[in-house]
């Protein structure tokens, strides 16, 4: 488990609780009971996976200024932090700015992505000039 910066002793909004991250540092950890907040997902938030860090669940949302609020759900409370990047909006972006300890461990894996991206781009890219021809 990561190291909690501080602890909310009573029942809030996660909308405050978003307000609130904006003006910490990235990475600020609050832990809250689940009794004290509505369910994330009642609040926009999607699953998603992140490090392991004992968590039953991910939750994440990205915010107005591209940063990104990670829930992870434990049996009896959240712990709440924001990244810099949400990884399902860039994958890349958020390992570089937000999970640089777990490049090791994805490095085999980012060219064949990086190749996959490029080549799915391509195909796109045929489709739409095959389009244009037909018209």
């Amino acid at each position: 488990m990561e190291k909690v910066s501080e602890i909310i002793k009573h029942k809030t909004d996660l909308d405050e609780i978003e307000n609130y991250l904006l003006h910490k540092p990235f990475h600020y950890h609050i832990l809250i009971k689940k009794s004290y907040i509505k369910e994330p997902k009642t609040k926009g938030y999607k699953k998603s996976f992140g490090e392991y860090n004992g968590e039953k669940l991910d939750w994440r949302k990205t915010l107005i200024d591209g940063s990104c609020i990670h829930i992870r759900e434990y049996n009896d409370y959240y712990i709440i932090h924001r990244d810099r990047v949400n990884p399902d909006d860039n994958l890349l972006k958020h390992i570089a700015l937000d999970s640089l300890k777990d490049l090791p461990l994805v490095l085999p894996f980012l060219i064949p992505i990086l190749l996959l991206r490029y080549n799915n781009k391509l195909i796109i890219k045929k489709k739409l000039r095959k389009s244009r021809k037909s018209v």
